[in-house]
């Protein structure tokens, strides 16, 4: 996690790229109570990750000048 309150932790975990999966990492989100995401918008990448959590968090999808 990054720009974590003082006294946040930071956990690291991996999940697999299935629906399952997916839905797996939606679930912890919900648990840790996390209230936005920002993710980089790789390709396409991107989209399945998005689409499970829309409507559980804030998605944020900063557009990278280069």
């Amino acid at each position: 996690m990054t720009g974590c309150p003082r006294g946040a932790r930071s956990e690291t975990r991996r999940f697999d790229t299935t629906v399952p999966g997916l839905k797996r990492l939606r679930n912890w989100v919900n648990e840790e109570r996390v209230t936005d995401v920002v993710m980089e918008s790789t390709g396409s990448y991107w989209i399945p990750v998005f689409n499970l959590l829309e409507g559980h968090v804030t998605v944020v999808l900063p557009i990278l000048k280069r």
